[in-house]
């Protein structure tokens, strides 16, 4: 045999001499000096390479413009203790309320036993609109206020008259909580500096 295969008195190329082979490789090599460059325009500013932060990225501030840096996400109880933090690459947060409500229970069942409480549970989760989206308003966990902002605009003519039903989506059923006094009282909470 010698390592050759011989199909009809023609020898058969090597596996990496084959065409499509060689595309798939050409194609690999050309995702990768993408993903280098894309890399490259993310830390870079003004023409300079960020040296101190490399992971750091541009984020877009309330004034306008941009600042290099994280996003923060910080969980606090309603007297203000600390209970999960993190700093993200991802400008938007709406992709940070599960994790961060994952980060949340697993703090509450250290405090559990620290304090002797063995009900301690998470009353009502406060988000901002940043986190609005029907999957966080589904997602699984416990209840929650998340601000609709614009989002209550889009989908009517403002807040729901009536209760929703079973049926209704999670985003109408939030726009009603949010519309009813406990809901309007329970919400301005989120407003506390920390």
């Amino acid at each position: 045999y010698g390592g050759h295969l011989w199909t009809h008195g023609i020898q058969a190329a090597p596996v990496e001499q084959h065409s499509w082979v060689r595309r798939a490789v050409a194609r690999i090599d050309a995702a990768q000096d993408r993903l280098v460059r894309r890399r490259q325009e993310l830390t870079t500013v003004s023409g300079k390479r960020n040296l101190t932060d490399p992971d750091a990225r541009f984020m877009p501030v309330a004034s306008g413009g941009f600042i290099l840096g994280y996003n923060a996400q910080l969980a606090v109880t309603a007297d203000h203790l600390i209970l999960g933090y993190d700093l993200v690459q991802d400008s938007g947060d709406a992709n940070q309320l599960v994790p961060m409500l994952a980060r949340v229970d697993d703090a509450v069942a250290m405090l559990r036993p620290a304090i002797n409480d063995p009900e301690l549970a998470v009353g009502t989760a406060l988000f901002d609109a940043g986190y609005a989206s029907e999957a966080n308003l589904a997602a699984p966990g416990p209840k929650r206020l998340v601000a609709l902002g614009k989002r209550d605009k889009i989908a009517g003519a403002g807040p729901p008259t009536s209760p929703p039903g079973d049926d209704d989506t999670a985003t109408r059923k939030m726009a009603w909580l949010l519309s009813t006094a406990e809901g309007r009282a329970l919400y301005k909470k989120r407003g506390a500096t920390v």
